[in-house]
């Protein structure tokens, strides 16, 4: 009964997330090349969610530009969003992507500034 209690426990454990890692998102570069919008970023996450590539002309007001839904399995934890600037909206100059966990809760990148 002991051993049975014990397993139920740390099942429990694990399934309400109090092993889970907290997300992290780093190393967000935002740069044209020839032509397209290209970000980069890396995160401790890997394909349980999918993600969002937001724009913003002010750095304040963002929209969803995109989505990535898992990383390229030959760069483990790294991730790439890559667009032709001429389906863009013109004057974005701020991004981030956000991880999100569900269609309605997620985990904001520091918005990065576009760099040429």
């Amino acid at each position: 009964m002991k051993k049975f209690f014990l397993a139920v426990v740390v099942i429990v454990m694990v399934n309400s997330g109090v092993f889970a890692q907290k997300a992290t998102i780093e190393s967000v570069v935002a740069k044209v090349d020839k032509g397209h919008l290209i970000v980069n970023w890396s995160s401790n996450q890997q394909a349980n969610a999918y993600w969002q590539i937001q724009g913003s002309v002010d750095g304040k007001n963002y929209s969803t530009i995109g989505f990535v839904m898992g990383n390229d399995p030959a760069a483990q934890n790294n991730f790439k969003f890559k667009q032709p600037m001429a389906k863009l909206k013109p004057g974005l100059k701020y991004f981030r992507v956000l991880l999100m966990e569900d269609a309605e809760n997620g985990i904001a990148s520091n918005s990065i500034q576009l760099t040429k």
